[in-house]
């Protein structure tokens, strides 16, 4: 792992942890009052931050790794692999929480994929960008 990439990784997580505090905890908390309301207890009163980075640092680090195997290191590549990335990862585990529990409502359940779409999305440029970078300063040692 390059120090490009770790940078990469670090600046995608500074990404997501904002827009994931925006996306799940004011615009669309509605969308899972219900669940939460049917089995008390299962929400925690504060969250526990340390494990909130480390999943962003988790997932930055699998979309630095999807982004890099693709290629898709632009502004541009970078979001389609955050949109696409996103939208699989959400459906999955979305799908296999509504089939086996209850805490989601169906509503939830389809609307969801939707939201880590976006929220990959938002930091797959910046970590494209940054990647695209050591593809090209490597493009340029080599040529020499």
């Amino acid at each position: 792992m390059s120090p490009r990439f770790l940078l990469a990784v670090l600046a995608g997580s500074a990404v997501l942890l904002p827009v994931g505090d925006l996306l799940y905890g004011v615009f669309f908390a509605f969308l899972f009052e219900e669940g939460a309301k049917t089995l008390p207890g299962v929400m925690r009163e504060r969250p526990g931050v340390v494990w909130i980075v480390a999943g962003q640092l988790a997932l930055g680090t699998l979309l630095a790794l999807t982004i890099r195997r693709r290629g898709a290191t632009s502004l541009e590549g970078g979001a389609e692999t955050g949109a696409i990335l996103g939208l699989l990862m959400g459906a999955s585990d979305d799908f296999a929480q509504f089939g086996t529990t209850n805490l989601w409502t169906a509503t939830a359940t389809l609307a969801d994929p939707l939201i880590p779409a976006a929220l990959v999305a938002s930091a797959g440029p910046t970590i494209g960008a940054l990647l695209g970078r050591d593809d090209r300063s490597t493009e340029a040692r080599t040529e020499r």
